[in-house]
């Protein structure tokens, strides 16, 4: 019985730091998940909304920057890989393109979190 209670109270332990992470989560984007981003466009209209919208783009910024960081990792490790010699210039072409591309997806979703912001300074 004793192994079965210490199951139970592992599982809630689990369950209670997973939630307050994914609440951690949720909050930082402005309590908008990825799927509620349409409707939440669509019915954007007070100070608190916009505010919402900008910190979910704010994150979406951040989370992009970050990929941009991990394929400049990968451009290195691709340059010191002694087994890519065949393709080396293609991985680090890729690898170059995907960082311009994160990079220039953040500075959009950044331009989107201003305009947002503005947009909740104007709103009641």
């Amino acid at each position: 019985m004793k192994g079965k209670d210490q199951l139970w109270w592992a599982t809630v332990v689990v369950f209670l730091i997973s939630s307050i992470g994914l609440g951690q989560r949720v909050w930082s984007q402005g309590a908008i998940a990825p799927e509620q981003l349409d409707q939440s466009i669509i019915e954007a209209k007070s100070k608190a909304d916009h505010e919402s919208l900008a910190q979910y783009f704010e994150q979406e910024a951040k989370d992009l920057e970050e990929k941009a960081k991990r394929h400049e990792k990968l451009a290195e490790d691709y340059e010191k890989g002694g087994s890519y010699e065949k393709v080396k210039g293609f991985m680090l072409q890729h690898c170059n393109a995907m960082i311009r591309n994160y990079r220039q997806a953040a500075e959009d979703n950044l331009a989107l979190a201003k305009m947002h912001r503005e947009l909740a300074a104007e709103a009641r």
